[in-house]
């Protein structure tokens, strides 16, 4: 939902500018001190859930149209840092695939690295639930919560770049997914109110699916999980009782 699929030349030339500045300051700021987490594990991981994202966005939910994103799921496991490089990764390969444009990049990587980095700090806030064991809740709703706000990004982009815009994303389908039809005379707020809803059903789908798949990564190989990774308040334990301590 959250993915800005228009061609080159819809978004005003500002949005387009101003979003690849903010991606390049993000990039830019998540570098410093990235050396010190990067190691072959944490990049192999990166490079893997980096792909699965393009694959799995590919996807749709028929009929609400929704993309599943996998970006939360991603940024809880390699954290904040390397999302950012993950970002700038996917979104490149998508507008090469066409899904998307070239001028669009530095928005969806901003997008895209919101929904990662948002993620992860919602699990982490989620600690008390992470100390109970109920990963799949916490990953859950860290997944519902992300998505939600960078929805409400994404409509202040859209519906900030004019009424054309908005317009040109209905007719490319690109929120409500109607198999080639149309939704002309639609203003901002039903827009917004549609792809909201249409979101939410979306956003418990994906929370489930990121749960069920964090847990059991959580059980297996806890160590893998950067969101369980030095959060004040959690033992240190916490991560050797999640994969040794069965649930009462």
């Amino acid at each position: 939902m959250t993915h800005i699929m228009l061609p080159d030349g819809f978004l005003p030339w500002w949005m387009s500018v101003g979003g690849a500045v903010v991606a390049v300051l993000i990039v830019g700021a998540c570098t410093v001190g990235m050396r010190a987490e990067a190691s072959a594990r944490t990049v192999s991981a990166a490079a893997v859930l980096t792909a699965l994202m393009v694959v799995v966005m590919s996807l749709d939910l028929i009929p609400i149209g929704y993309e599943l994103h996998g970006t939360v799921l991603t940024g809880i496991v390699i954290g904040p840092r390397l999302s950012a490089i993950s970002a700038v990764g996917f979104n490149v390969v998508r507008a090469l695939f066409g899904d998307g444009a070239i001028t669009n990049v530095g928005l969806n990587t901003v997008l895209t690295w919101c929904e990662m980095a948002g993620g992860f700090i919602a699990f982490r806030l989620l600690s008390p639930l992470v100390r109970a064991r109920r990963v799949a809740l916490a990953g859950g709703l860290a997944t519902v919560t992300s998505l939600g706000l960078t929805t409400l990004v994404y409509l202040a982009v859209i519906i900030g770049s004019g009424e054309a815009t908005v317009s040109a994303v209905l007719d490319n389908n690109a929120t409500f997914g109607l198999n080639g039809g149309r939704l002309p005379n639609v203003g901002s707020e039903a827009f917004a109110a549609v792809t909201l809803v249409a979101g939410a059903i979306g956003w418990t789908l994906e929370g489930l699916a990121t749960g069920v798949i964090l847990a059991f990564i959580a059980r297996a190989r806890p160590g893998v999980v950067r969101g369980l990774h030095g959060y004040s308040g959690i033992s240190p334990d916490i991560t050797n009782g999640l994969r040794s301590k069965p649930h009462s």
